[in-house]
């Protein structure tokens, strides 16, 4: 899942279309129609019993994991998988701008008001 092709972010969502992913996620979030483009990893998916909803909906990592993915150390990527050698990793975009603008505020003494941690990237 992007958003408009000046973020390449990952989203786990279920669906049955490109489109009702894509449509999921910017109703989600806020966007326009149009904003966001989905691409398919599995087709034709279905759970026993899906962690959220059925879909169209978010996976989950406990979806994901039944599914056959990888689940990467969380500590270090949040929500971070592997699957047939993609690496997949949702939010990165927004979540490394937010810690950019914290460390933007920290340095002229006003904190850090996204809660982010700092970390050793510049």
């Amino acid at each position: 899942m992007g958003d408009d092709g000046r973020q390449q972010e990952d989203w786990f969502i279920f669906a049955r279309t490109r489109r009702a992913a894509a449509s999921f996620h910017e109703n989600y979030e806020g966007y326009d129609t149009y904003d966001a483009f989905a691409r398919t990893i599995l087709s034709n998916v279905q759970l026993v019993k899906y962690v959220n909803e059925p879909p169209p909906c978010h996976a989950q990592i406990e979806d994901l994991r039944a599914l056959g993915f990888e689940i990467l150390d969380r500590a270090k990527f949040a929500r971070a998988v592997r699957f047939r050698g993609d690496l997949f990793a949702e939010g990165c975009m927004e979540a490394l701008v937010r810690e950019f603008a914290d460390n933007q505020f920290e340095a002229a003494g006003k904190g850090r008001p996204n809660g982010t941690k700092q970390t050793a990237r510049t």
